[in-house]
């Protein structure tokens, strides 16, 4: 058995999972292994998080669960303001 085993994400939104038989595993070439690696860190790299600690204020477990997960988006600030330079 040459190859990689594919992730959980590409098991779980495999287009056609009962073209191959019941047995047989799909493997992954080096290069197709390369372009997953790069799209799950793309993905991670590109997550936003969508509440503010404040938004949890009153819940402290939460602040540190995956609900705060991400980057701050910094989309809608201008490199210009002095103030939004230092919060990005």
């Amino acid at each position: 058995m040459k190859g990689f085993e594919p992730s959980l994400f590409d098991k779980l939104f495999d287009t056609a999972p009962r073209s191959r038989g019941a047995s047989e595993l799909r493997r992954l070439s080096v290069d197709e292994l390369k372009d997953t690696i790069a799209r799950d860190i793309e993905a991670l790299l590109n997550t936003r998080t969508v509440f503010i600690g404040e938004d949890f204020a009153h819940l402290p477990e939460c602040d540190s669960s995956i609900l705060t997960y991400g980057l701050n988006d910094f989309s809608m600030l201008s490199i210009a303001s002095h103030t939004d330079r230092e919060f990005i």
